[in-house]
């Protein structure tokens, strides 16, 4: 049994050794096999190759220093790279940026002048200077109401919306008066009149602020000063109304009387 033992597992030995001698053995690949590895594609990692216009994106040196990022694979800084952006070259940058230093100013966009608003507002403070008033600046007019409404606000009164939507109003209803009575001919703007109603409320606003510290609203010092404004003020609009307007030269009582209802309005809502 022994002898039989150690031929069977002689053979199984043989066996296995011809099986991995056979794996070993290269074997032809069939026809269709050949044809479609030769057409198979691999990737070329040559980056020249692969990619002809790499390049292009790279930075380039420069004699100016600047810091380009990307492009070359990398930060570029130093003497090499095209301003700051991803693959940015020299002269690109400048070129993105260059029209931001062309551009107006914002304020100058929006339409306000800070130079125009103070020379507007010290010829309302001067009671008997009489200022050009041809423009049709509304910011200063913006700016006064919202100052007379915090001021009424700081007095536990919140004002806003009256103010603005009176003003706006005023400034239709001023419009509409104005064009008829100087029936034909060229009228006035409706801005410009907005414009002369709302500088000439600079009065009212510091009425509306200096009766915060007055004891009585309602007082004898408190009206004396009411009366001071509102006069102020009816001045102011009847007079650029009418420079506005010199066919309406006759009729300045008739122009003085609204604004003096209009600014009445003003005093009753610091007062209330």
């Amino acid at each position: 049994r022994r002898a039989t033992a150690t031929r069977v597992s002689g053979d199984a030995d043989a066996r296995a050794t011809e099986r991995r001698d056979m794996a070993d053995i290269p074997r032809p690949m069939p026809q269709g096999a050949q044809g479609a590895n030769a057409n198979m594609q691999f990737m070329d990692f040559n980056r020249a190759q692969a990619y002809p216009n790499y390049d292009a994106y790279a930075p380039r040196a420069t004699s100016s220093g600047s810091h380009g990022y990307g492009g070359g694979g990398g930060h570029g800084s130093g003497h090499q790279g095209g301003g700051f952006g991803f693959g940015a070259r020299d002269g690109d940058v400048g070129g993105s940026y260059a029209h931001v230093e062309d551009e107006a100013p914002l304020l100058e966009e929006l339409g306000v002048d800070p130079k125009q608003i103070y020379r507007r507002t010290m010829g309302v403070m001067h009671p008997f200077r009489v200022e050009d008033s041809t423009d049709e600046d509304l910011a200063g007019p913006l700016l006064f109401c919202l100052v007379m409404g915090a001021c009424n606000l700081l007095a536990g009164k919140l004002h806003f919306g009256y103010i603005l939507g009176w003003s706006t109003l005023a400034s239709l209803g001023m419009y509409w008066l104005l064009n008829q009575i100087i029936g034909g001919g060229e009228g006035i703007g409706l801005n410009r009149c907005g414009s002369i109603l709302g500088y000439a409320l600079l009065p009212v606003v510091g009425y509306s602020g200096i009766v915060l510290f007055l004891p009585s609203k309602t007082g004898m010092l408190s009206k004396a000063l009411a009366v001071l404004c509102v006069t102020w003020s009816s001045r102011k609009a009847s007079v650029g109304l009418i420079q506005a307007m010199p066919q309406s030269e006759g009729k300045r009582m008739i122009v003085t009387y609204p604004c003096m209802m209009l600014y009445t309005l003003y005093i009753v809502f610091s007062m209330s």
